[in-house]
Protein backbone atom coordinates (compact mmCIF):
# COMPACT_ATOMS: atom_id res chain seq x y z
CA UNK A 1 0.00 0.00 0.00
CA UNK A 2 3.11 2.55 0.45
CA UNK A 3 4.91 1.44 -2.23
CA UNK A 4 1.05 2.39 -4.26
CA UNK A 5 0.92 5.72 -2.25
CA UNK A 6 4.33 6.96 -3.60
CA UNK A 7 3.93 5.93 -7.27
CA UNK A 8 0.36 7.88 -7.09
CA UNK A 9 2.63 10.80 -5.21
CA UNK A 10 5.41 10.84 -7.77
CA UNK A 11 2.79 10.60 -10.73
CA UNK A 12 0.92 13.59 -9.31
CA UNK A 13 4.12 16.00 -8.80
CA UNK A 14 5.23 14.74 -12.44
CA UNK A 15 1.91 15.45 -13.88
CA UNK A 16 1.50 19.06 -12.11
CA UNK A 17 5.34 19.81 -13.62
CA UNK A 18 4.60 19.15 -17.29
CA UNK A 19 1.34 20.90 -16.67
CA UNK A 20 3.60 23.81 -15.16
CA UNK A 21 5.79 23.27 -17.78
CA UNK A 22 3.39 23.74 -20.43
CA UNK A 23 1.32 26.44 -18.85
CA UNK A 24 4.58 28.62 -18.69
CA UNK A 25 5.86 27.35 -22.06
CA UNK A 26 2.27 27.97 -23.72
CA UNK A 27 1.79 31.29 -22.03
CA UNK A 28 4.59 33.29 -22.11
CA UNK A 29 6.43 32.22 -25.44
CA UNK A 30 4.05 29.89 -27.82
CA UNK A 31 0.87 31.72 -27.32
CA UNK A 32 2.43 35.45 -27.68
CA UNK A 33 4.42 34.26 -30.63
CA UNK A 34 1.37 32.65 -32.56
CA UNK A 35 3.00 30.40 -34.72
CA UNK A 36 2.61 27.25 -33.32
CA UNK A 37 -1.46 27.91 -33.05
CA UNK A 38 -1.29 29.40 -36.89
CA UNK A 39 0.36 26.41 -38.26
CA UNK A 40 -2.25 23.63 -36.54
CA UNK A 41 -5.44 25.69 -36.62
CA UNK A 42 -3.95 26.04 -40.23
CA UNK A 43 -3.12 22.81 -41.04
CA UNK A 44 -6.49 21.56 -39.47
CA UNK A 45 -8.33 23.68 -42.12
CA UNK A 46 -6.78 22.56 -44.93
CA UNK A 47 -7.08 18.50 -44.35
CA UNK A 48 -10.87 19.77 -43.16
CA UNK A 49 -11.25 20.83 -46.34
CA UNK A 50 -9.40 18.05 -47.91
CA UNK A 51 -11.72 15.09 -46.53
CA UNK A 52 -14.90 17.76 -47.88
CA UNK A 53 -13.96 17.58 -50.86
CA UNK A 54 -12.44 13.96 -51.17
CA UNK A 55 -16.63 13.11 -49.86
CA UNK A 56 -18.13 15.73 -52.76
CA UNK A 57 -18.22 18.96 -51.22
CA UNK A 58 -16.78 21.77 -52.76
CA UNK A 59 -14.65 23.06 -49.80
CA UNK A 60 -11.30 25.19 -49.28
CA UNK A 61 -10.43 27.45 -46.91
CA UNK A 62 -9.01 30.86 -45.73
CA UNK A 63 -6.35 31.11 -43.26
CA UNK A 64 -5.78 34.57 -41.30
CA UNK A 65 -3.05 35.18 -38.37
CA UNK A 66 -5.60 34.84 -35.46
CA UNK A 67 -8.22 31.44 -36.93
CA UNK A 68 -8.46 29.35 -39.95
CA UNK A 69 -12.29 29.14 -41.84
CA UNK A 70 -13.51 26.59 -44.19
CA UNK A 71 -15.23 27.58 -46.71
CA UNK A 72 -18.24 25.73 -48.45
CA UNK A 73 -19.01 26.72 -51.87
CA UNK A 74 -16.78 29.70 -51.53
CA UNK A 75 -19.05 30.85 -48.58
CA UNK A 76 -17.58 31.06 -45.15
CA UNK A 77 -18.44 28.40 -43.50
CA UNK A 78 -16.88 27.06 -40.45
CA UNK A 79 -14.53 28.87 -38.20
CA UNK A 80 -11.88 27.43 -36.56
CA UNK A 81 -9.97 29.38 -33.21
CA UNK A 82 -6.54 28.85 -31.71
CA UNK A 83 -8.79 27.60 -28.63
CA UNK A 84 -10.15 24.51 -30.75
CA UNK A 85 -7.41 23.92 -32.58
CA UNK A 86 -6.33 21.01 -30.15
CA UNK A 87 -2.64 22.37 -29.30
CA UNK A 88 -4.07 22.05 -25.19
CA UNK A 89 -5.09 18.30 -26.12
CA UNK A 90 -1.91 17.47 -27.11
CA UNK A 91 -0.28 18.89 -24.24
CA UNK A 92 -2.88 17.43 -21.68
CA UNK A 93 -2.43 13.32 -23.73
CA UNK A 94 1.77 14.43 -23.56
CA UNK A 95 1.73 15.26 -19.78
CA UNK A 96 -0.26 12.35 -18.80
CA UNK A 97 2.20 9.37 -20.85
CA UNK A 98 5.27 11.42 -19.53
CA UNK A 99 4.25 11.38 -16.24
CA UNK A 100 2.85 8.25 -15.66
CA UNK A 101 5.29 4.71 -15.67
CA UNK A 102 6.16 2.97 -18.33
CA UNK A 103 8.93 2.26 -21.09
CA UNK A 104 10.50 4.61 -22.33
CA UNK A 105 10.79 3.20 -25.56
CA UNK A 106 7.07 3.05 -26.16
CA UNK A 107 6.40 6.29 -25.33
CA UNK A 108 8.52 7.18 -28.27
CA UNK A 109 6.21 5.73 -30.42
CA UNK A 110 2.81 5.58 -28.59
CA UNK A 111 3.11 9.57 -27.91
CA UNK A 112 3.50 10.61 -31.50
CA UNK A 113 0.38 8.11 -32.47
CA UNK A 114 -2.06 9.20 -29.75
CA UNK A 115 -1.14 12.48 -31.19
CA UNK A 116 -1.83 11.40 -34.97
CA UNK A 117 -5.06 9.93 -33.79
CA UNK A 118 -6.30 12.82 -31.54
CA UNK A 119 -5.34 15.48 -34.44
CA UNK A 120 -7.56 12.95 -36.56
CA UNK A 121 -10.34 13.00 -34.26
CA UNK A 122 -10.06 16.77 -33.62
CA UNK A 123 -9.95 17.00 -37.74
CA UNK A 124 -13.38 14.63 -38.55
CA UNK A 125 -15.01 16.87 -35.47
CA UNK A 126 -14.12 19.93 -37.72
CA UNK A 127 -15.38 17.97 -41.05
CA UNK A 128 -18.58 16.47 -39.29
CA UNK A 129 -19.56 19.89 -37.64
CA UNK A 130 -19.23 21.59 -41.50
CA UNK A 131 -21.77 19.19 -42.43
CA UNK A 132 -24.10 19.57 -39.17
CA UNK A 133 -24.19 23.29 -39.98
CA UNK A 134 -25.38 22.44 -43.79
CA UNK A 135 -28.20 19.69 -42.79
CA UNK A 136 -28.81 20.44 -39.14
CA UNK A 137 -27.89 24.31 -38.07
CA UNK A 138 -30.17 23.98 -35.29
CA UNK A 139 -27.79 21.45 -33.66
CA UNK A 140 -24.47 23.35 -34.59
CA UNK A 141 -24.07 24.61 -30.96
CA UNK A 142 -24.91 21.53 -28.92
CA UNK A 143 -22.70 19.48 -30.85
CA UNK A 144 -19.45 21.63 -30.68
CA UNK A 145 -19.99 22.08 -26.83
CA UNK A 146 -21.10 19.07 -26.08
CA UNK A 147 -21.15 16.02 -28.32
CA UNK A 148 -17.80 16.54 -29.41
CA UNK A 149 -16.41 17.39 -26.47
CA UNK A 150 -17.39 14.46 -25.04
CA UNK A 151 -16.03 12.71 -28.07
CA UNK A 152 -12.60 14.12 -28.32
CA UNK A 153 -11.74 13.69 -24.67
CA UNK A 154 -13.01 10.23 -25.05
CA UNK A 155 -10.94 9.49 -27.39
CA UNK A 156 -7.53 10.70 -25.13
CA UNK A 157 -9.44 8.60 -22.26
CA UNK A 158 -9.42 5.51 -24.59
CA UNK A 159 -5.80 6.21 -25.82
CA UNK A 160 -4.48 6.57 -21.72
CA UNK A 161 -6.36 3.58 -20.93
CA UNK A 162 -4.67 1.46 -23.84
CA UNK A 163 -0.95 3.04 -22.30
CA UNK A 164 -1.95 1.55 -19.19
CA UNK A 165 -3.31 -1.70 -19.67
CA UNK A 166 -0.58 -2.31 -22.67
CA UNK A 167 2.30 -0.23 -22.12
CA UNK A 168 2.78 1.14 -18.34
CA UNK A 169 3.91 -2.02 -16.73
CA UNK A 170 0.73 -1.90 -13.98
CA UNK A 171 -1.28 -4.65 -13.68
CA UNK A 172 -4.07 -3.82 -13.18
CA UNK A 173 -6.27 -7.01 -12.19
CA UNK A 174 -3.28 -7.06 -9.63
CA UNK A 175 -4.02 -3.67 -8.64
CA UNK A 176 -7.83 -4.08 -7.95
CA UNK A 177 -7.28 -7.61 -6.02
CA UNK A 178 -4.78 -5.80 -3.78
CA UNK A 179 -7.60 -2.95 -3.34
CA UNK A 180 -10.23 -5.66 -2.71
CA UNK A 181 -8.04 -7.22 0.01
CA UNK A 182 -7.16 -4.48 2.34
CA UNK A 183 -11.04 -3.36 2.34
Amino acid sequence: MINSSKKLIKFLILAVCCYLVWFLVYELWLKPQGTVDNYVTSQMAIMSSKILNFIGYNSSYSITPNSSTILLDGKHWLGIAHVCNGLVLYALFIGFLVSFPGPIKHKLWFIPLGLLIINLVNVMRAVILSLVKLYYVHTLDFNHRYTFTILVYGCIFLLWVWWVNKFSGIEVNKVNKSENAAL
